[in-house]
C-alpha cells in the first residue's frame, strides 16, 4: 500500500505539472486513499494512535465512511467525463459500502462481496489503463462511453 500511495504521488505531482487537472484529481484522491489505508493499517498494528482493541471497529468504520463521502463526491463530479470513469467510481462506491457494513455489522458476507467488488474495481480500471496505453502507443482509441452529462 505505501509503494502504491508514493507511485501514485509522484503521478499526482507529474499531472499537475502538466497541467492535467482531473488526473492529478483522480490520483491524488487515490494517493490519499492508499496512504491512509496504509497508515491506518500500520498504526492500528504497532499501536502508534493509542487506539484501543474495543474502537478498532469504529475507527475503521469511520475511515471506510470517511473514503465513501469523499469518492462518493468523486463519482458526482466526473459525470461529464465518459461514462467508463464514473462507473469506475460507483464500483468503489459499493465496494466502500459494502465493506462498511461488513465493518459495522460485523457481516463475513458483506466483506466477502466487498471484496469482489474490488476485483471488479481493478478490471475495469485494468480496461482503462489498456485503453490508454493502446492509443499513446497509436492505435485507435478504445470505446470509453458516451458522458453521463453534456
Amino acid at each position: 500500500m505505501s509503494a502504491t500511495s508514493i507511485g501514485l504521488l509522484i503521478a499526482t505531482i507529474w499531472a499537475a505539472s502538466l497541467r492535467q487537472n482531473i488526473n492529478a484529481t483522480l490520483y491524488a484522491v487515490f494517493f490519499g486513499f492508499y496512504g491512509s489505508y496504509a497508515a491506518l493499517s500500520l498504526g492500528l498494528t504497532h499501536n502508534w494512535f493509542g487506539i484501543t482493541a474495543d474502537q478498532v471497529q469504529a475507527t475503521t468504520a469511520l475511515w471506510t465512511g470517511s473514503w465513501l463521502l469523499t469518492i462518493g463526491m468523486l463519482t458526482v463530479l466526473v459525470v461529464r467525463l465518459p461514462w467508463s470513469f464514473p462507473f469506475l467510481l460507483a464500483i468503489v462506491d459499493v465496494a466502500l459500502v459494502l465493506l462498511l457494513i461488513g465493518t459495522l455489522a460485523t457481516s463475513t458476507l458483506a466483506t466477502q462481496v466487498g471484496g469482489w467488488v474490488v476485483f471488479l474495481f481493478v478490471a475495469v480500471a485494468m480496461y482503462l489503463y489498456v485503453a490508454a496505453m493502446w492509443e499513446e502507443t497509436g492505435g485507435s482509441p478504445l470505446p470509453m462511453g458516451r458522458p453521463l452529462v453534456s
